[in-house]
């Protein structure tokens, strides 16, 4: 006989722990060179340039298909990282600021930081 108390306890940590373990999983495979949407590795704390449009054989997530994406794997043990951004006059650009449980957290960009220069310092919570 199944316990039903057993199979929702075992739904819920799938539900919470499955994103968890995929993201990083995924994130891991950058610096080694093992991504499916990055031709070279995407060594920590450095941004990898998506050079083509995505095609059905990536297997990282991604919102859309007519956007090339930066993306950063952080690690911020280390302490804070330094991050610079351009004035962009005007263009629009964003960077997303995503958790291991890929909960967007913070925006940088036109929309919620204007475009001018600016500096912002990356630190781990508390």
């Amino acid at each position: 006989m199944i316990d039903a108390d057993l199979v929702a306890a075992a739904a819920r940590a799938y539900i919470y722990g499955y994103p968890l373990c995929y993201n990083l999983d995924e994130i891991a495979k950058l610096p080694g060179g093992e991504s499916t949407i990055f031709a070279d590795p995407v060594p920590w704390n450095s941004f990898g340039r998506v050079r083509k449009l995505l095609d059905p054989t990536a297997e990282f997530v991604s919102p859309n298909n007519d956007t090339l994406y930066l993306i950063a794997p952080l690690d911020l043990r280390g302490g804070p990282l330094a991050l610079h951004t351009p004035d962009t006059h005007d263009r629009y650009y964003v960077l997303q600021f995503v958790d291991a449980w890929t909960n967007n957290f913070a925006y940088i960009g036109r929309r919620a930081t204007g475009t001018a220069e600016a500096e912002y310092l990356l630190v781990r919570p508390g």
